[in-house]
């Protein structure tokens, strides 16, 4: 026990060792963990069937809804799977060193279970784009998957990333995965939204409070299994120099054009995205 709760602390505090600073941390809603905590009682064993990002691609240019929009520019598919990549490896790894039971991808993909799910294709060049299910509007993401894992849907999904609210299909199909593997079923969802203040200000990554969340599965009949979400509790906001504004000629006239170095929108984006994985390991872990 003793140790157990030393890992939990330095999952939770990494910034005491070394630097001797604490960042900013995610904060997950106690009003959503209440169900989602007696699910994840049910069982000493956990397996992620699922894990998304959705990138919101549209800039938001201003402190409201009336300010601009404009594409984010500079960042590519390949960066932003390459994000996805490592904010799985780092949740599992999360997992793991709190001394949580992960059940391997090998157990996933040889259950039953598995083939039912009805999954949405998804590459790193043509990533599952919600504009296509609603029009686009203010909902507009792009949702990757890390490749290892499928991607899909369900009526469990917040309609933001394309859930289908009549389609019970992989309800079904994660709850028969958790019978087979007798399992907690973990399916996070994080959303990340890029902002920019306007020419001479920063730049911000937000990762959304709400829409960020996991949701975990577990069944002993599969057609009454339960399903809880607990989530982020407020936006985690992290601020950079991941976007900058220069003066670009057009003709007689200059205007101000934002530019986005994707390194540094990665490892922004990767410190919220890790903010998250450390408060939901600390959750998962916590019986």
């Amino acid at each position: 026990m003793k140790t157990r709760w030393i890992r939990l602390c330095l999952a939770l505090f990494p910034g005491l060792i070394g630097l001797g600073v604490v960042a900013q941390e995610a904060v997950l809603d106690p009003r959503t963990g209440a169900a989602a905590r007696r699910i994840l009682d049910r069982s000493d064993k956990v397996i992620i069937a699922g894990f998304r990002v959705a990138f919101r691609p549209e800039v938001a240019v201003g402190r409201d809804d009336a300010g601009m929009k404009a594409r984010l520019p500079g960042v590519s598919g390949g960066d932003f799977q390459r994000i996805t990549e490592e904010a799985y490896r780092d949740f599992r790894m999360q997992l793991e060193q709190l001394g949580v039971a992960v059940l391997g991808i090998d157990v996933l993909k040889a259950s039953r279970s598995y083939r039912d799910l009805a999954l949405t294709p998804s590459i790193e060049n043509q990533p599952h784009d919600t504009a296509r299910e609603d029009g686009g509007g203010n909902r507009t993401a792009k949702v990757y998957a890390p490749r290892e894992l499928p991607l899909f849907f369900g009526h469990f999904d917040d309609g933001n990333i394309g859930g289908a609210a009549e389609d019970l299909s992989n309800w079904r199909a994660l709850n028969e995965l958790s019978i087979e593997t007798k399992a907690v079923v973990l399916v996070p969802t994080l959303v990340v939204e890029f902002g920019a203040a306007g020419p001479g200000a920063g730049s911000r990554i937000t990762l959304v409070a709400g829409q960020s969340n996991v949701a975990v599965f577990h069944a002993r009949v599969r057609l009454a299994g339960e399903v809880a979400h607990f989530h982020l509790e407020g936006n985690l906001e992290v601020t950079g120099s991941s976007g900058a504004w220069r003066e670009i000629a057009s003709g007689k006239n200059t205007s101000p054009r934002l530019t986005v170095d994707p390194v540094a929108f990665s490892e922004l984006s990767l410190q919220g995205l890790k903010s998250f994985n450390r408060a939901a390991g600390a959750f998962i872990a916590a019986k």
